[in-house]
């Protein structure tokens, strides 16, 4: 295919407007390295019920089990929970993903077809 030099001219100013919009939202660490410039969004779930008074003596620490119904079981380490515990951490539903603010647990169910195969997160 042969292109234009026009094309070529539109097609390296759209890339490089996509490069500038990007660039936009990284600040400059003082180390010299890029981040972005919240590392951690605001919570867009925000819900008073899932709060709990702490009792003096009782666990308060939430209770996220993750359930994996697969066809084909995976290897444990596969599951792969951590993205959607920081998920949970990142929309407000956890405060922390520390073993002092939560305990988790996985689990993997065999199911016989793919329409049934999916993840449920339960958080108590």
């Amino acid at each position: 295919m042969n292109y234009t030099k026009e094309w070529l001219r539109a097609y390296e100013e759209r890339q490089a407007k996509a490069v500038r919009a990007y660039w936009r939202g990284v600040q400059t660490h003082e180390a010299g390295s890029l981040r972005p410039t919240d590392p951690k969004p605001e919570p867009t779930v925000l819900d008073g019920a899932l709060a709990e008074e702490e009792v003096e003596g009782r666990d308060t620490r939430r209770r996220v089990t993750v359930t994996s119904y697969r066809v084909r079981l995976l290897d444990q380490d596969n599951l792969c929970i951590k993205y959607h515990i920081d998920g949970l951490r990142y929309n407000g539903i956890i405060e922390d993903d520390t073993t002092k603010h939560i305990v988790i647990t996985e689990r993997q169910v065999q199911v016989a077809t793919r329409k049934e195969e999916r993840t449920e997160i339960e958080v108590v």
